[in-house]
């Protein structure tokens, strides 16, 4: 397993597969959150994440879409608007997910050195 440098938070991307020994896949994960104009990781350097990928199966929950046009709990809530100079039609997508985990215990979170 080659485990070098690996090119990620360009271009959306923010995570990268390094490789895989037996059964243990190997991720790496950067993707920024900014809170207040202070721009972070939400995985800290030296954060190592350890999952049981079949006690860590969970489902999702959906919080409301703050819309006045939808207002209440959906999985996605398509949007379309016209817009004047320049002439453009904006669609987006809206979706409020929080992953639900049943087995909590089925994970393990450690900063190394």
């Amino acid at each position: 397993m080659q485990l070098g440098p690996v090119s990620t938070g360009a271009e959306n991307k923010y995570y990268a597969v390094l490789g895989s020994i037996g059964e243990v896949t190997f991720v790496q994960y950067s993707q920024p959150y900014t809170v207040s104009g202070v721009k972070s990781n939400f995985w800290p350097t030296y954060g190592v994440g350890v999952f049981d990928p079949f006690g860590f199966m969970g489902h999702f929950a959906y919080g409301a879409i703050l819309d006045n046009q939808v207002l209440r709990s959906v999985e996605r809530f398509p949007d379309m608007w016209h817009e004047r100079n320049p002439s453009r039609t904006i669609v987006q997508t809206q979706s409020a997910p929080l992953p639900i985990a049943p087995n909590p215990n089925a994970s393990l979170f450690a900063l190394v050195r």
